[in-house]
């Protein structure tokens, strides 16, 4: 059996239930992190310039402005980062019910929208249910060997 990555959890605060949650965070998100962390004086990883927490209006404000600096399109909202991820996420074979828990969503269906089946991740689960198949009945051929065996 292979060897699981443990992760670090952080507890993320939420207007409703389902918001309110635990989620995993990649060893390289912890290591920004903790790095951050070090390298701030302040009670916050991320703090304004008076060492409080960023409003969310003051975060969508900072990113307004750097889209405009980059010159990026007007649709590159933060949301679409959270978007690429459940969908990365997704294709990383992440299934709904988890993506639902991850992302705080209230219902599997919402969760859904970020599972983008191409015909590549198609070929690849047809693989890997036929390598499943091919290994029962492999093992169900070996099971009914050991008991013609043990039979005689």
């Amino acid at each position: 059996m292979a060897k699981s990555t443990l992760h670090q959890r952080v507890w993320l605060e939420g207007k409703s239930r389902n918001a309110r949650r635990h989620v995993s965070l990649t060893t390289r998100a912890q290591e920004i992190l903790v790095n951050r962390s070090l390298e701030s004086k302040l009670e916050y990883v991320f703090a304004n310039c008076a060492g409080k927490p960023y409003l969310v209006t003051s975060i969508d404000h900072l990113h307004m402005k750097l889209r405009d600096d980059l010159q990026l399109p007007k649709d590159c909202v933060i949301h679409s980062l959270r978007h690429t991820f459940l969908t990365r996420f997704g294709e990383a074979r992440a299934d709904a019910f988890t993506i639902k828990k991850v992302a705080g969503h209230s219902s599997v269906t919402i969760s859904e929208r970020y599972i983008h089946p191409t015909p590549e991740g198609q070929e690849r689960a047809f693989e890997r249910f036929a390598n499943l198949n091919r290994q029962a009945v492999e093992k169900a051929e070996k099971d009914q060997e050991s008991l013609q065996i043990s039979l005689q």
